[in-house]
């Protein structure tokens, strides 16, 4: 008799939790907050000080350093600490000494390609291992030859502000990243009509964002503890 050992293999399809309505009584800080322009534990506007995020794009070089100097050199917080700032790093042209250089005076060190190639409709349409090997391989970069420790790097913009929606936000929690800075502030919010007015405060993916998709397509599935820190796009 011959005994015949059948194997099941058995494929789990693991379905993505869609981000719901937010309910404030349950996100709750500092590790959840809803997608909204109230202020943090609603407080007056007239009772906090004014807070800014500097950041800076793509390759470090040299010749830009005047740009990195005139806005942090010889600037204080109110508490007296010096001013800092998060650079966006793509590997492409970088000056790894001066990456060195602003992670050891305190700075962030932010992920932002590999390559930065084009066209940008690349980003979009791009999987999450092309996804990986951008973001996980130049923060493997910014290790070998700038020496930042791994744990300190926490997040990242996309080229171009273009992201593939789920499959971006997917690597950023399975590898990582803990903060995305890839969605600017584009349009008034009723009833002001200021382009850039009322801005947003930092908020988490766990829960449905309330401001409408810009730059298609944007995260719809629920990614608990990924912040989302939208900006002002200024260009000099």
């Amino acid at each position: 008799m011959r005994l015949l050992l059948l194997t099941l293999s058995i494929l789990a399809v693991t379905y993505a939790e869609l981000a719901e309505e937010c309910n404030s009584t349950v996100c709750l800080g500092p590790d959840c907050r809803c997608s909204g322009v109230d202020i943090p534990g609603g407080l007056s506007a007239r009772n906090i000080p004014q807070m800014i995020m500097i950041s800076f794009d793509d390759a470090l070089q040299q010749q830009y350093r005047f740009a990195y100097d005139a806005i942090m050199a010889n600037r204080k917080n109110p508490n007296s600490c010096p001013v800092g700032t998060t650079f966006f790093v793509s590997h492409e042209y970088t000056d790894y000494t001066l990456v060195e250089e602003f992670y050891s005076k305190g700075h962030d060190i932010a992920m932002h390609s590999i390559t930065h190639r084009t066209p940008y409709s690349w980003w979009k349409e791009a999987t999450k291992e092309d996804w990986y090997d951008e973001m996980v391989g130049v923060k493997e970069m910014v290790e070998a030859f700038a020496n930042v420790h791994p744990s300190d790097v926490k997040g990242m913009r996309a080229p171009f502000l273009q992201t593939a929606g789920d499959v971006t936000y997917q690597m950023m929690s399975e590898n990582g990243f803990t903060y995305d800075s890839s969605m600017p502030v584009l349009e008034a919010i009723p009833p002001s009509t200021d382009y850039n007015h009322p801005p947003m405060w930092p908020y988490t993916l766990d829960y449905k964002e309330t401001k409408r998709c810009q730059m298609e397509p944007c995260p719809v599935e629920s990614y608990p503890g990924t912040w989302i820190v939208r900006f002002f796009p200024l260009v000099l």
